[in-house]
């Protein structure tokens, strides 16, 4: 397995759909944000939550992010482990392709990207664990 930056468009390319499911999450996020600061009941931006009462494994990453944005890194690890491990690289690879036009790149065979995969989908479920115990 190989890692590589390589350039590419500063801006990617994603379908329509993407980019207006981004654009209603983030307005639904201000909304909670604006409302809750009113003095109104916090609204849930997790649909899987507000339908089952069953947090998602990606649960608890709003209150992260803005945990981290407040400057409480250890809030924001304890709401939802995974996305606060990902997110400085995350945020730095945004960075290289929109500041540089550079991507990363991972060049593998099956095996490998199978074994990703696995470690992937494993890693989500103990986030998800973490996340139904300390909901």
């Amino acid at each position: 397995m190989r890692l590589r930056l390589e350039a590419c468009s500063r801006l990617p390319r994603a379908p329509g759909a993407v980019g207006i499911v981004v654009v209603a999450w983030g307005l639904l996020v201000l909304a909670s944000a604006l409302w809750e600061r009113g003095g109104g009941r916090p609204l849930e931006t997790c649909l899987l939550l507000r339908f089952t009462g069953h947090p998602c494994p990606t649960c608890g990453s709003t209150r992260a992010l803005f945990a981290m944005f407040q400057g409480h890194p250890a809030q924001a690890f304890h709401l939802n482990p995974l996305f606060t491990l990902l997110l400085p690289g995350v945020a730095f690879l945004a960075l290289m392709r929109l500041g540089f036009g550079r991507c990363l790149r991972l060049d593998g065979n099956s095996r490998e990207y199978r074994f990703l995969l696995f470690a992937g989908l494993a890693t989500l479920a103990a986030n998800w664990a973490w996340v139904l115990e300390f909901r």
